[in-house]
């Protein structure tokens, strides 16, 4: 179904955007 490709697709993005910002965080300190 495309709903639920769209909204897999959603969540993974959100998942990689928080890793990266906490990994960024993480590196600076």
């Amino acid at each position: 179904m495309p709903f639920l490709y769209a909204y897999a697709t959603v969540k993974l993005h959100t998942s990689v955007n928080y890793f990266v910002i906490y990994t960024s965080l993480v590196l600076q300190t």
